[in-house]
């Protein structure tokens, strides 16, 4: 193998690559905006967004994550539940529901509503291993502690 890229004829049809396949991938999931949950805010950091969380709604994901000794899925569900009650404008604590994001987040406000529900079945339920939002950078960073910033999502599955 000389390290070229050349492609190798086998059998029927198929082809292999000489060299590493891989070798000129490139993730760009670590420059994707990283949505917060709630809102319509964009960050380019996960520290950003989580920090953003934290500061705007008084939720910090990584402690939560952290304080309920979550494993990477159960976080992606506690993540795809948050983003599917927000996009049906539904309180993720109470699951009253709403006209538009507007009431829904006043009400969340006003009722101390950033927090998950009492119940933890509600969120931990196997539909939520989906993605509500297609190509979600947030899914990226689940498991890395916060201080790593923008590391490549394949880092963060380490």
């Amino acid at each position: 193998v000389d390290g070229s890229n050349e492609e190798e004829e086998e059998g029927e049809g198929t082809v292999l690559l000489k060299s590493n396949e891989w070798e000129d991938w490139q993730d760009n999931t670590a420059h994707e905006p990283i949505f917060c949950l709630f809102c319509k805010t964009l960050e380019v950091t996960f520290s950003a967004a989580v920090h953003h969380m934290a500061v705007a709604h008084g939720f910090d994901l990584p402690a939560i994550c952290s304080g309920l000794q979550l494993d990477h899925y159960s976080q992606v569900k506690l993540v795809n539940y948050i983003r599917r009650q927000m996009f049906c404008h539904s309180c993720i604590h109470c699951s009253s529901h709403f006209e538009s994001t507007n009431e829904l987040l006043a009400h969340m406000t006003l009722c101390g509503h950033f927090k998950l529900p009492l119940n933890s079945s509600t969120w931990n339920n196997p539909q939520y291993l989906f993605p509500t939002y297609e190509n979600d950078a947030l899914l990226c960073f689940l498991d890395m502690d916060s201080t790593e910033g923008n590391a490549d999502c394949a880092e963060g599955d380490v």
